[in-house]
């Protein structure tokens, strides 16, 4: 719609006779008219609405000029100041009122005809017909924005990389839980069975329901489960696997994987993708998608309340280390220590504040590389903050302790609030601070 064209049919005053009876009516608090011009060779609907308080007070300029066309419709809202500017809402909300279409009134009959001979539609008319045909205009623009969206989503997944070979094998064997079936026989020292986690027969002595063992092909350890008692057994997990989009960019992979023992085949479905890009200036950018019903959305996933679980939006699972040095060469991530800090905790974590937290906390890779991992845990997601030497390359200087001092704190598994008290302690200069330190802490102080 061409705006320049538009604005010279803008402002048209109203002509009213002075002792007319709407400028009285209170009930009314608009007066609309309606005229069809040839703007840029289209036929176009103009409404001018026009404050009725305006209009008994003397002010004949409209306050909304509204240019409706067959498949779109603009809007230009002349301020107080005498500025315009235009606007892509609907009619019914150019007002913040709930009721503003009953509050508006057409100054003649033909204004109110015009509308529906002008959408050749003989159901309704006036405000109505209006409404309905720019509701459907709102469809068609949302249906615009999203191919346009989706068309860029799926442009953006191009750079992902196949998921590697040995993602389901290593689910099954090392981080679905692990059981020992078996069939229930009275008086029998050992009892046959099948480890889950390798697939291979074995025999185990002392069987007890829901005891536990070690497999001895696997070593994995073993939940027993007898089939006659078990039922249905389901097991969920997430894991999370790093790949290399670009020389500067890296995607975390969040999957979901469901066995039901009964069938046992892993079902294993994408459940989001975070884009880790740095740009030449150092900064950092992130991206995250979630997939619904197959179809790639930007954004977290949705959840009903952040207080209760939900096992589809977490992204906190097990890394899959197979592809970790191919999948970081030649990246800003190249020496992250992603399997040492990961390897230490033996539990689901999020990757996303470890990798960007890698880039703006350099020191993370030193601390993490000297086994302070737990310190690096609180730094990254807890953002509890430490006084720490970032210039400095020897540890007891990086954490502002003695030489002496990094040995203890090391096996202390020393911690971000931890530290805290013993710096304090070593700028005061206390030589018995570490065993005042195991004091405190024995003593919960």
């Amino acid at each position: 719609m061409n705006k320049a064209e538009c604005r010279k049919y803008a402002g048209e005053p109203l002509h009213i006779r002075a002792n007319s009876g709407l400028l009285c009516a209170d009930q009314i608090e608009w007066l609309t008219t309606a005229r069809v011009r040839v703007i840029g060779h289209r036929r176009t609907l103009v409404l001018q609405v026009y404050s009725r308080a305006g209009a008994a007070q003397g002010d004949l300029l409209p306050k909304w000029t509204v240019f409706q066309q067959k498949d779109d419709y603009l809007t230009l809202e002349r301020r107080e100041d005498g500025t315009a500017s235009w606007r892509t809402a609907c009619f019914e909300r150019l007002s913040p009122n709930w009721n503003f279409v009953s509050r508006c009134a057409f100054l003649t009959q033909s204004d109110r005809k015009c509308i529906s001979r002008f959408f050749h539609d003989d159901t309704q008319d006036g405000f109505g017909c209006l409404t309905a045909h720019q509701k459907l205009i709102q469809e068609d623009r949302q249906k615009a924005r999203q191919r346009k969206e989706r068309r860029r989503i799926n442009a953006r997944m191009q750079s992902v990389p196949p998921v590697p070979r040995g993602l389901k094998r290593w689910l099954y064997r090392k981080i679905m839980p692990a059981y020992f079936f078996y069939d229930a026989v009275k008086d029998r020292k050992t009892v046959p069975g099948v480890c889950s986690a390798c697939g291979r027969e074995i025999s185990l002595s002392g069987v007890r329901y829901n005891g536990k063992a070690l497999c001895p092909s696997c070593g994995r350890e073993l939940t027993m489960k007898s089939r006659g008692r078990m039922g249905k057994l389901t097991d969920q997990e997430t894991c999370q696997v790093i790949q290399r989009t670009a020389p500067d960019e890296v995607v975390v992979r969040v999957f979901k994987a469901t066995l039901h023992h009964a069938d046992p085949e892993l079902d294993l479905w994408e459940a989001a993708r975070q884009f880790i890009r740095q740009r030449p200036s150092g900064k950092l950018e992130t991206s995250q998608y979630y997939s619904s019903f197959g179809v790639w959305k930007a954004g977290t996933r949705p959840v009903f309340s952040r207080w209760q679980y939900n096992f589809a939006a977490d992204v906190c699972g097990y890394v899959y280390p197979g592809n970790l040095p191919v999948a970081l060469r030649d990246t800003p991530w190249q020496y992250c220590p992603v399997t040492q800090f990961c390897g230490y905790f033996q539990e689901p974590v999020e990757l996303k504040p470890l990798l960007t937290s890698y880039i703006t906390q350099p020191k993370i890779e030193h601390l993490v590389k000297v086994g302070f991992c737990d310190l690096v845990s609180d730094l990254i997601y807890r953002h509890q903050t430490v006084r720490l030497d970032q210039e400095q390359n020897r540890t007891h200087r990086l954490l502002c302790v003695g030489a002496e001092d990094v040995p203890f704190l090391r096996d202390m598994r020393i911690r971000a609030s931890g530290l805290a008290s013993f710096q304090t302690y070593y700028s005061m200069g206390l030589k018995d601070r570490q065993a005042l330190f195991l004091w405190q802490n024995r003593h919960g102080i």
